[in-house]
């Protein structure tokens, strides 16, 4: 065979094959891939906001499904019902329905408030701690709760009776490995004094979660460090997002608001909640808001009508008093 011909010949089949070769390669385009990122979640503490409001209910279900369509799971903090009655978890789960993506739980005071209401939540939900998996993200969910240790008393549940056993051995066993990203989550914040805002009155409730704190740190902080990524806590009516840091572990706290009455009131707060991506195991967070219309029975109130309700309860030596912020 001449050499021309056999030139010829090889010069196309090069061609060829450079031009296969780079519809093979993929294009950087400078935005994370599907393959980047490990896991995304929509994050809501105190959806009992919601729990009167049908109107919003529909809108946050719409955000789920158009916005957020692409999120693998959301994560629902705590406080879900009012009462924590079990037609108010079959409400909810009725609501929930309507969004497409699979939902977590940890569960909040509200939701565990008497024996009737733990019994509820785990016929529903079916646990009150667990470990789930998407990719290469571990989701801890754990009770912050502890209602059998409080013997359900309602007024100390309210900050938490600190993790249960079960909670504390999901803890203890979980593994950091090599590509993975371990997040907790948890009603209350067990770091609550770092995460309050700063003009937030000193008072008794405080003083609770300035013991519960001790604990905390005493006894579970070890366990945690160097394993957990990042912790997220619902228990903050917050209209930013809260952020600590505690031996190198971010603690983001963030809830949709304390408003479920429907009542006319004057604390009425923006409705937010957090938006979790993982990609190439780096934990990023933003805060998004839920729009309400302005027709929304949620913006009607009069600035005396809270005081009017509640006058009868105030007591000045006790809700008011003002305490020296502990070292």
């Amino acid at each position: 065979m001449k050499k021309s011909t056999l030139i010829f010949l090889i010069v196309p089949v090069l061609v060829l094959l450079f031009f296969c070769l780079k519809e093979e390669t993929p294009i950087d385009s400078g935005q994370p891939s599907s393959a980047d990122r490990s896991c995304k979640l929509v994050m809501v503490g105190h959806f009992y906001s919601l729990q009167k409001y049908p109107d919003l209910q529909e809108i946050f279900i719409n955000e789920m499904n158009e916005k957020h369509s692409d999120a693998d799971a959301l994560v629902l903090m705590g406080d879900n019902t009012i009462l924590g009655n079990k037609q108010e978890l079959i409400n909810l789960f009725a609501v929930l329905a309507k969004i497409k993506t699979q939902k977590f739980f940890a569960p909040g005071n509200h939701d565990l408030r008497s024996p009737a209401s733990y019994n509820a939540w785990l016929q529903m939900v079916g646990y009150t701690s667990a470990q789930k998996k998407i990719n290469n993200c571990n989701l801890v969910f754990l009770n912050t709760i502890n209602p059998q240790l409080l013997d359900f008393n309602d007024v100390e549940m309210v900050k938490g009776g600190g993790l249960d056993e079960q909670s504390i051995s999901l803890l203890e066993n979980l593994e950091k490995k090599d590509g993975e990203t371990n997040l907790v989550f948890m009603h209350h914040a067990l770091h609550s004094i770092g995460l309050i805002h700063p003009n937030d009155e000193w008072n008794d409730e405080l003083n609770r979660i300035y013991e519960n704190e001790k604990t905390w740190r005493e006894k579970i902080q070890p366990i945690i460090k160097n394993k957990v990524d990042t912790v997220f806590v619902g228990d903050l009516a917050n209209a930013s997002m809260s952020r600590i840091e505690i031996d190198g572990i971010p603690y983001i706290g963030n809830s949709m608001s304390c408003g479920f009455d429907p009542n006319p009131t004057t604390s009425r707060q923006p409705i937010s909640y957090l938006v979790i991506e993982v990609v190439d195991g780096k934990v990023n967070v933003k805060i998004d808001y839920l729009p309400i219309p302005i027709t929304s029975d949620w913006f009607k109130f009069d600035r005396n009508h809270r005081y009017e309700v509640f006058k009868d309860e105030y007591n000045d030596e006790y809700d008011r008093k003002k305490y020296k912020y502990p070292n």
